[in-house]
């Protein structure tokens, strides 16, 4: 299924911060947004969908 919108964030991560950890930095601001924001939104998306009978 795919959804029918765009939803684009930018982070901003400092580059010394982020090549002193070997990209760790980056890498957990990414993890923790993907688990607390994009996984809900997404099976919210898809269960509104399921009900609505948009398959």
């Amino acid at each position: 299924m795919k959804c029918n919108f765009d939803r684009g964030r930018m982070f901003t991560v400092d580059n010394m911060d982020n090549a002193e950890t070997a990209g760790l930095a980056f890498g957990r601001l990414a993890s923790e947004f993907i688990r607390t924001k994009v996984a809900p939104e997404v099976d919210a998306f898809r269960f509104a969908s399921y009900g609505a009978g948009i398959f």
